[in-house]
């Protein structure tokens, strides 16, 4: 396989690619038509007049946005980063990987099954770095919202002198999850205590206003 046999299936999959982002948004009707062209003019042998190209600057910064400021890095959320970071790195070692096997699929072979697989590292990458940005803005790994039992404030005492004394234990328990929380050092450990808080905080909420209700 020589450079131009190269260069024309490279086109040909950056067609098939682009083909498969419009459906998503990804990509435009023009891009769709400047590859096409692309591909047609190195599968007919055509000297292609490369238009002077607008290089964005690349970036990590995911796709979408967090009004706060990035908070100071705690040793927890540090560690939340590095084990990120490596699945990241591991993205992009099998990206380049499938992107590489890309040479070996025949002349007229069908590389739909690795463009896939591309596609699905891509967006998986995406994610990844939205969580990667959210856990440098918000300092903690985002979660599903917290479960709590359908029949929790109807379990509740409805005597004030109890309610109370629940109230401050809860809180008191609100505080030691969240030091063991920054003083965890696996991840496992970190989310125990993240679900802890979060379902804490809801609880907490539904003791004081029924407090207040009485």
């Amino acid at each position: 396989m020589n450079e131009n046999d190269i260069k024309r299936k490279q086109a040909k999959l950056r067609l098939e690619m682009l083909e498969q982002e419009l459906r998503t948004g990804r990509a435009t009707l023009q891009d769709i038509e400047n590859a096409r062209k692309e591909y047609e003019a190195l599968r007919d042998g055509k000297v292609i007049e490369t238009p002077v190209a607008v290089v964005e600057p690349t970036s990590s910064v995911p796709t979408r946005k967090f009004d706060e400021q990035p908070v100071q890095l705690s040793d927890s959320t540090k560690l939340i980063l590095d084990g990120l970071n490596k699945e990241l790195n591991t993205l992009d070692t099998d990206k380049a990987a499938l992107s590489n096997s890309l040479k070996t699929v025949p002349k007229d072979g069908n590389a739909k099954h690795i463009t896939d697989q591309i596609l699905n590292l891509r967006d998986q990458r995406a994610n990844l770095m939205d969580t990667i940005r959210y856990v440098q803005v918000k300092g903690c790994l985002p979660s599903a919202p917290p479960v709590v039992e359908v029949n929790f404030e109807s379990s509740l005492p409805k005597d004030k002198f109890t309610l109370d004394r629940m109230i401050k234990n809860l809180k008191i328990n609100l505080s030691k999850w969240q030091d063991k929380r920054n003083a965890a050092k696996t991840l496992a450990k970190i989310q125990e205590y993240e679900t802890k808080l979060a379902k804490g905080s809801i609880e907490l909420e539904t003791m004081i206003r029924l407090f207040q209700s009485l």
